[in-house]
């Protein structure tokens, strides 16, 4: 066995946690100098984690699933996660989902992430397409709407030139996103009906040869199912999903939540922001009209004010605080 598989087995089959590099060298009888060679390069192949303690402690590098990267996976999130991973595994090819809750909690993120942990369980190609659409952009012309999802035939209507593919087609063996399903005319759900069903639609113009796909489906709303939706439609979607307000989830996602916005901010400005403590404990408990979106707005609004005051720092204080505050939390 190559010393460098035997430095990775060491710490995969330790019954510690962690192994610091003198720990490793001494146990394999390696010099600590080769032994760092080593583990540089299991950490470059991404296969080994550090600690940026001294001294350094080594870790397997654990694979991670998309879900796992949201803020709340394993706490406030945990019974909507379940529910998704649901709808992805069952067989043969999962089943249509509605994610409901208020403006700025998550619903299009989310939607995203089933299909990054439908790719990452293997229940779709790799190159599998993601295809979005906001019903909202179309919500005054349901025959555009139509057009755009089920795609045409060639004279259709003035202007079809040529057979033009939906974006149906275009989700095909992928997910469909419809957001703010809530604006699709009764027509369009009708139209839907036959997608659900048996996976065949017709373009408009088309009645003889119908379309078939392998689609799965997610859409989402902030509005109320019954008040807006067909029961014929609502009835072929087996599960919904209604995520939290900002304000229902627990403090500490809430902190990590307004500490995610600061890293954003600090990695589009490429610089480090020294956050106060304080101000990240008054912004999660604040109350926000759209929920993340206005908690991200907010934290913007922060870091443009911090920036145009320090234009020519690489670290910028933010809070009530100076630039050499150690207390602040590096971000």
């Amino acid at each position: 066995m190559k010393a460098l598989d035997r430095v990775y087995n060491l710490i995969s089959n330790s019954s510690h946690t962690s192994l610091s590099t003198e720990e490793i060298a001494e146990k394999l009888s390696l010099s600590r100098s080769v032994v760092s060679g080593y583990l540089s390069k299991l950490f470059k192949e991404g296969r080994v984690e550090k600690t940026s303690t001294r001294p350094v402690y080594w870790t397997i590098k654990k694979e991670t699933e998309p879900f796992d990267n949201l803020i709340g996976y394993n706490g406030g999130l945990k019974e909507a996660l379940s529910i998704a991973k649901q709808t992805i595994v069952y067989p043969p090819n999962g089943f249509p989902v509605i994610i409901t809750g208020p403006s700025g909690v998550g619903k299009s993120l989310l939607a995203k992430k089933i299909f990054e942990e439908a790719k990452s369980l293997k229940k779709i190609s790799s190159t599998a397409p993601f295809v979005t659409l906001n019903t909202a952009d179309y919500a005054n012309n349901a025959e555009l709407l139509s057009s755009v999802l089920f795609g045409y035939k060639k004279g259709a209507f003035t202007g079809a030139t040529a057979d033009t593919p939906g974006l149906l087609d275009k989700a095909d063996n992928g997910y469909l996103f419809l957001d703010e399903v809530h604006r699709l005319s009764k027509t369009n759900q009708e139209k839907l009906f036959s997608v659900f069903d048996n996976g065949t639609f017709y373009p408009l113009g088309e009645t003889e040869h119908p379309h078939h796909v392998n689609v799965r489906l997610i859409f989402a709303t902030t509005e109320s199912l019954e008040k807006y939706l067909l029961k014929t439609f609502l009835r072929r979607i087996p599960v919904q999903i209604e995520l939290p307000s900002l304000m229902e989830r627990p403090i500490i996602e809430r902190m990590e939540l307004v500490v995610n916005c600061f890293k954003q901010e600090a990695a589009r400005a490429n610089v480090t922001y020294l956050v106060n403590p304080k101000l990240i404990i008054d912004l999660a408990n604040q109350k926000y009209k759209a929920n993340i979106g206005s908690l991200r707005n907010r934290v913007k609004r922060f870091c443009s004010h911090a920036y145009a005051a320090y234009p020519e720092e690489t670290k910028i204080p933010i809070g009530p605080s100076s630039i050499d505050n150690i207390d602040n939390l590096e971000i």
